[in-house]
């Protein structure tokens, strides 16, 4: 009985190990969703101090559309 409960046990000693930075990645999570997304009006502006303007693929072919920028935002 003890060899077929070792595999669990040691499992929740796994689980319990990861508990404080799963604790803390959802509490992250959830403050995320609480700022919910931006407005429609910031979304082709860039931060002061954020990235440059977005990247395209250049590759040096003529002819091919312009990327549009890409927003991101949490799905939880």
């Amino acid at each position: 009985m003890i060899q077929q409960l070792q595999p669990r046990a040691d499992l929740l000693q796994d689980i319990a190990r990861r508990r404080p930075p799963l604790a803390g990645l959802l509490a992250a999570l959830e403050e995320a969703e609480r700022l919910g997304p931006l407005l429609a009006s910031n979304q082709g502006q860039l931060l002061p101090d954020g990235p440059g303007p977005p990247l395209s693929n250049s590759t040096g072919e003529e002819g091919q559309d312009e990327l549009q920028p890409a927003v991101f935002g949490t799905t939880v």
